[in-house]
């Protein structure tokens, strides 16, 4: 356990300036530990998709199964930002991930075509979106985040749904209330809903996880398509448009001193 908490320890002095613009606010570090810890004992698929990852769930999990006896063959991550991205691989190498999980990265955006390649391809999907309390409807986010994910897995896979439960001083009622209809309109079945909630940095939002599957009848509304770019600001909450990728400029901003080692 000593050696566990090291490595979270040392994640969390890595970690990069959050961009709000894009909604990264990070879950704390404890939090991230009893994520990790409830995947590495209780998923059981070959081949792990997180679409989006500014919390670096996806790395300090390959890490974690690198250790010990998995059935995980694949991870591989999907986000905008590129210097989380660069971080992860760096991590990957340093802690000897590629030896025992095929751990990638894709550079992308929510609103894009996905690559042909990973159509139907993985069998567990991660999403923790942004939940867009201001758009029309309410909790926007979530449902594109989720059709891209429908794309990207097998027909019967199972995947987990990081959703706010409370975010003073917003009513996330709605938006709770949005996300459990699009399941169920969308032939997804609940299979558990763990006891863990996650803080995250100086937000005032509190999120619990959902796991569900796939069914014989979900299916994409926008299969190999792009989302229409003019939701993007009221996605993110932001007057202006944040920048459809966000690159690692290898400036002291984009790249953490952990990259030093």
């Amino acid at each position: 356990m000593d050696e566990i908490i090291d490595t979270f320890d040392q994640f969390n002095k890595a970690r990069l300036k959050p961009n709000h613009e894009v909604s990264q606010w990070y879950m704390h570090i404890e939090d991230l530990r009893k994520q990790v810890e409830y995947f590495a004992q209780n998923i059981t698929q070959e081949k792990i998709v997180f679409l989006g990852d500014g919390d670096g769930v996806s790395i300090m999990l390959a890490i974690e199964l690198s250790k010990i006896q998995s059935s995980v063959k694949e991870i591989c991550v999907f986000d905008i930002d590129e210097r989380e991205l660069n971080l992860y691989n760096f991590l990957a190498n340093k802690f000897n991930v590629k030896e025992k999980i095929k751990f990638s990265t894709v550079h992308y955006n929510v609103f894009d075509k996905l690559p042909e390649n990973f159509i139907g391809y993985f069998d567990f999907f991660y999403i923790n979106p942004p939940y867009s309390y201001t758009t029309e409807p309410v909790g926007l986010g979530f449902s594109l985040w989720l059709e891209r994910c429908i794309e990207l897995t097998t027909k019967l896979a199972t995947g987990c749904i990081v959703y706010p439960v409370s975010h003073k001083p917003i009513d996330v009622t709605k938006v709770g209330e949005y996300i459990f209809d699009y399941l169920n309109e969308n032939n997804f079945n609940i299979i558990s809903q763990p006891e863990i909630t996650h803080h995250y940095g100086e937000s005032e939002c509190i999120s619990k996880n959902i796991i569900v599957r796939k069914s014989e009848n979900t299916k994409s509304h926008y299969f190999q398509k792009p989302f229409h770019k003019n939701i993007l600001k009221k996605l993110y909450h932001y007057s202006t448009n944040p920048p459809h990728l966000i690159f690692d400029d290898k400036t002291e901003f984009g790249k953490p001193t952990f990259y030093s080692e």
